[in-house]
């Protein structure tokens, strides 16, 4: 009877022990669900910096751009010297050929050589004479008396005198570019001087991109910025500029439209982007730029005066007009860089513009 009992017992306990382990399993809590991860944060964008040009700090020195300057002044100023004496020679020229009868004119010595580098003058009686000898003949032939030479002689003045001109317009404004480049060398050595003091470690501390460190005229513009609120949006060391200019010194000169200019400088850009427009332009300084207007246009040169912008003023490019500001692109507001500027009414609106 035990044994039945035992036998019996054991037999239930194997029947029950799987509904036993299904319940405690259903029992249990189910393992509770990871939560999802959250979405990842947008990064905000770096709001941009003017970076160092690195090729700037091992090809430019304070010493380069001053001999450089030198160099290019010193050029300059001889070319300029010979153009003064042919325009000098070609204006006493043309008051002879006005100031005589023409039946009375003789033909005048040829003017001293001319110096090199400038237009030649042709003799200054050549075109007379040669016009006089033929018609003289003529007229004796015809047996004309008292009036041998006179008309011939009349028109081939004239002709001379037209002539000599044209070759003095074309003189002046040669002279006048090129005392206009002598002017941005000029305006570029104080500029640099100002703003290094001939230190070397200052130059470098203008291309660090730090606007802490800025000295001279550029620290004068930062603050004008500051004050102004205005938007700089740099655009890389070039922004548009050509890559062989990109790749020159600060300072280097330059030439495109038969003149001359300084690499890296507002004057330079803004004549640059004008002639590629088809557009009139200067090479003075900045400041004394032509304007014809008080309202800008997409493609006018932005110009401010001497002052608040530094003591040689500025120019820049308009590429954008909104009715409450304008978008620049310029040169060497920051030392050397281009930038796009958005500049609003106040103490750094340009001075005029020149559509």
């Amino acid at each position: 009877m035990p044994t039945k009992a035992l036998l019996s017992f054991l037999f239930a306990s194997f029947l029950l022990y799987p509904l036993v382990r299904a319940a405690e399993t259903e029992s249990k809590p189910a393992p509770a669900a990871k939560p999802a991860k959250s979405a990842a944060k947008p990064k905000a964008k770096p709001k941009p910096k003017l970076k160092k040009v690195k090729w700037l700090w091992g090809q430019s020195s304070v010493k380069s751009q001053m001999a450089s300057l030198d160099a290019s002044l010193k050029d300059q100023q001889g070319k300029n010297d010979q153009l003064e004496v042919q325009v000098r020679e070609t204006r006493s020229r043309i008051a002879r050929l006005e100031g005589k009868p023409a039946a009375a004119a003789q033909p005048a010595a040829e003017p001293a050589a001319q110096p090199q580098g400038g237009p030649t003058l042709a003799p200054a009686g050549s075109a007379g004479s040669a016009g006089s000898t033929g018609s003289a003949g003529s007229a004796g032939s015809a047996g004309s008396a008292g009036q041998t030479g006179t008309l011939p002689s009349t028109l081939a003045q004239a002709k001379e005198l037209k002539d000599a001109k044209a070759i003095l317009a074309k003189q002046e404004a040669a002279l006048k570019d090129g005392q206009g480049f002598a002017a941005q060398v000029k305006s570029a050595k104080q500029e640099l001087q100002e703003a290094t003091g001939g230190d070397e470690q200052k130059l470098k501390d203008l291309l660090s991109g730090d606007i802490s460190k800025l000295a001279g005229v550029y620290a004068q513009r930062v603050k004008l910025d500051q004050e102004n609120k205005t938007e700089i949006v740099p655009s890389g060391p070039c922004g548009d500029y050509p890559v062989n200019w990109c790749k020159a010194a600060p300072n280097a000169r330059i030439t495109f439209g038969g003149k001359w200019f300084l690499n890296r400088q507002c004057v330079a850009y803004a004549a640059w982007k004008r002639w590629r427009a088809g557009k009139p332009f200067a090479t003075c300084d900045a400041g004394d730029w032509p304007g014809n207007s008080g309202r800008p246009t997409v493609g006018s040169v932005a110009i401010w005066n001497r002052g608040a912008t530094g003591r040689w003023g500025h120019v820049a490019i308009v590429t954008a007009v909104s009715a409450k500001s304008i978008t620049i692109s310029e040169f060497n507001w920051r030392p050397f860089l281009h930038t796009n500027r958005v500049v609003a009414p106040g103490r750094g609106w340009p001075s005029r513009f020149w559509n």
